[in-house]
């Protein structure tokens, strides 16, 4: 499985290169070179493959018996830099899907920030501040049409909703859910405590559930 983003930056490739690698405050998009680039509690172990400063920077992330490996080249261009991040992909099982999802959006978003960083000065670093007290009760892979359940955690809220692997969720609090980005969103919004509501499909029926999250 291989993913490839780009992101076009306002800034030259040294100083690119510089931020993203070598930042002496560890944000979302560097944590990878401190150890634990997915806040795994350091279950994700890290070696660089190759390092050639401001054009490329090649690692391999491994946990447990999955892997992968990371490519990111730095290009020059009238406006500025163009950012090139492919991820090549090797595990099996659904679960391994879910994790690797998630890890692409993480990307996506974590570039989201360096941009604005390079652009500002600001290192907003949003991902830190998301909470996982939906996402971590439940595995879910982006497929067409939103989000299928492939693990629901015991006495979590997903299972207590009555969530099952299989089920195509469609709305949470009223809103609809197209892919992770939404339930990422969602769970920020949520007060612990609140019971929030679940559409989803099972079976061509359309079910409803609530629960406390």
């Amino acid at each position: 499985m291989e993913w490839e983003r780009t992101f076009d930056v306002a800034a030259e490739p040294k100083r690119a290169w510089q931020e993203f690698a070598e930042s002496n405050e560890p944000q979302a998009w560097n944590n990878a070179f401190r150890g634990d680039p997915y806040f795994s509690n350091g279950a994700v172990r890290v070696e660089i493959q190759e390092r050639d400063p401001e054009r490329l920077l090649r690692w391999e992330e491994s946990e447990g018996d999955d892997r992968v490996e990371m490519t990111v080249t730095f290009t020059e261009t009238e406006t500025g830099t163009r950012i090139t991040i492919v991820r090549s992909g090797f595990g099996e099982g659904e679960d391994w899907a879910a994790r690797h999802s998630a890890r692409l959006l993480g990307w996506t978003e974590a570039m989201h920030d360096f941009a604005v960083y390079l652009a500002t000065g600001i290192a907003l670093d949003r991902l830190h501040f998301l909470h996982w007290r939906v996402s971590s009760q439940m595995a879910v892979v982006d497929v067409a049409g939103g989000l299928r359940v492939v693990w629901a955690a015991p006495g979590g809220w997903a299972a207590t909703a009555g969530l099952e692997p299989g089920d195509l969720l469609v709305r949470i609090a009223g809103a609809p859910v197209f892919d992770r980005s939404d339930l990422w969103l969602l769970q920020v919004i949520l007060e612990p405590g609140t019971n929030v509501s679940v559409e989803y499909v099972r079976a061509q029926a359309l079910h409803q559930a609530v629960a406390p999250i």
